[in-house]
C-alpha cells in the first residue's frame, strides 16, 4: 500500500473512479436525446444540438470498438489505476519510461477513448461554428470539394482516440476517405491502433456506417441552418508512427512526421504540449512552419497558459498563419486553439 499511496490514496482513486461514472451517465443522458429521436422522429428532434450528437456517436463508436477489439479490464482494477497514475505523473514531469506506458496503454485506452472521441466531435463542431464569422477560414474548413479525402495525423496520439473521433465528424465535412495516424514516442500503442484499424474496417462494417449516417442525420437536424455536403459513408484507415516532441527536429524519429505534416490536412495536438511540455521544444514549431495551404492545426489542452504559448509561438513565426481560440464555453468544456494559413487572395 505504501507504493500505491506515491501516485494517489484509496480515497482519491474512489473519487476519481466516481467523477467518471457521473461523467459516463451524463454522457450517455445526452446521447439518450438523440437514440429517443431516432426510435421516434417526432419533437424530440427539435431539442438536438451537436453536444447530443457528440455524446452518441462517441458512446456507439465505443461500443462497436469494444465489441470487436475484446478487450477486457484488467482483473486487478487497483493496479490499473497504479499504472495510469504512475503514468501521468511521470509524462508532466518529462520522464516516461517504456515499460510505464506498456503498462498503462490499456487501462488508459479503457479509461479515456470514449471521452476523448467525444471532445473531439465537440472541437470539430465548435470550429464548423465559428464558420460564419470567420469566411476566411470556412474557406478551408469546408471547401465545398465533393468526395474529399483528407489526411489527418495526431501528434502524441496514443492509441488514436482523437482519430477516431475525427472519423465520427468526417461525414459532416463531405469526407468519402480519411487516413489517420497516431505519432507517438512510445511504441506500445502501436498494437492497440492496429487493434482500433481492424476493428473499423472488419465485419462490423455495416454497423459503422449506419451508425455515420445516424450522426449525419441528426446532425443535420441540430443544425438545420448548415448546409452539409451530401453524406456518402466514408472509408478510414489508421496506422501509428513514432515522432518525439522533445528530440531535435532532425533526430531520425521525426523525420516522418514533418514530412507528413506539410502533407497533411489536419494536425491535431491533444492534451500532450502540457503532459510533455513539447511546445517548449523547436518540433512544434517546425510542425506548423511545415503546415500545407490548406492545413489546419487544432491544439487542444486544459491549460489556457499553454494556448497562449502555442499562440506566441505562431506570432513569432513569421509566416501567413491565422489563430483563433475556440472551447471555455457552455457545452464545450475544453481549450483549444485553431491554427491555419490565411488563404491568399485573389
Amino acid at each position: 500500500m505504501k507504493k500505491w499511496k506515491k501516485f494517489g490514496t484509496e480515497k482519491k482513486r474512489q473519487a476519481r473512479q466516481g467523477k467518471n461514472v457521473k461523467l459516463r451517465e451524463d454522457r450517455l443522458e445526452r446521447a439518450n436525446v438523440v437514440v429517443n429521436w431516432i426510435n421516434d422522429e417526432s419533437e424530440t428532434g427539435a431539442s438536438l444540438t451537436l453536444c447530443n450528437v457528440a455524446a452518441f456517436g462517441a458512446v456507439e463508436m465505443w461500443n462497436l470498438i469494444k465489441d470487436a477489439s475484446g478487450w477486457e479490464p484488467p482483473l486487478d482494477s487497483l493496479e490499473a489505476e497504479k499504472a495510469i497514475f504512475a503514468f501521468f505523473r511521470r509524462i508532466q514531469i518529462g520522464e516516461v519510461e517504456e515499460h510505464v506506458v506498456a503498462q498503462a496503454s490499456l487501462p488508459y485506452t479503457l479509461d479515456k477513448f470514449e471521452s476523448r472521441m467525444e471532445t473531439r466531435f465537440l472541437a470539430l463542431s465548435a470550429m464548423l461554428l465559428k464558420v460564419p464569422e470567420n469566411p476566411a477560414f470556412g474557406q478551408v474548413f469546408l471547401p465545398g470539394d465533393v468526395d474529399r479525402s483528407l489526411k489527418v495525423i495526431s501528434v502524441g496520439g496514443g492509441p488514436g482516440n482523437c482519430l477516431v473521433g475525427f472519423d465520427i465528424f468526417a461525414p459532416l465535412l463531405g469526407v468519402k476517405a480519411l487516413h489517420a495516424t497516431s505519432f507517438d514516442f512510445s511504441c506500445s500503442w502501436e498494437d492497440i491502433v492496429v487493434s482500433v484499424n481492424t476493428c473499423m474496417n472488419g465485419p462490423g462494417v455495416e454497423k459503422l456506417e449506419k451508425l455515420k449516417e445516424q450522426v449525419y442525420q441528426a446532425a443535420s437536424r441540430a443544425q438545420p441552418t448548415n448546409d452539409f455536403p451530401e453524406h456518402k459513408c466514408n472509408s478510414f484507415f489508421i496506422d501509428f508512427e513514432q515522432c518525439d516532441l522533445k528530440l531535435s527536429t532532425d533526430a531520425d524519429v521525426n523525420a516522418k512526421v514533418l514530412k507528413a505534416a506539410a502533407q497533411s490536412d489536419f494536425i491535431l495536438f491533444s492534451y500532450v504540449l502540457f503532459e510533455s511540455q513539447g511546445h517548449k521544444y523547436p518540433l512544434f514549431p517546425e510542425i506548423l512552419r511545415a503546415l500545407g495551404p490548406t492545413g489546419i492545426v487544432l491544439i487542444l489542452d486544459i491549460h489556457k497558459s499553454v494556448i497562449q504559448h502555442a499562440t506566441d509561438i505562431v506570432a513569432g513565426l513569421g509566416i501567413p498563419l491565422k489563430t483563433f481560440e475556440i472551447g471555455s464555453a457552455a457545452g464545450f468544456p475544453f481549450k483549444g486553439l485553431v491554427v491555419f494559413r490565411a488563404p491568399i487572395s485573389g
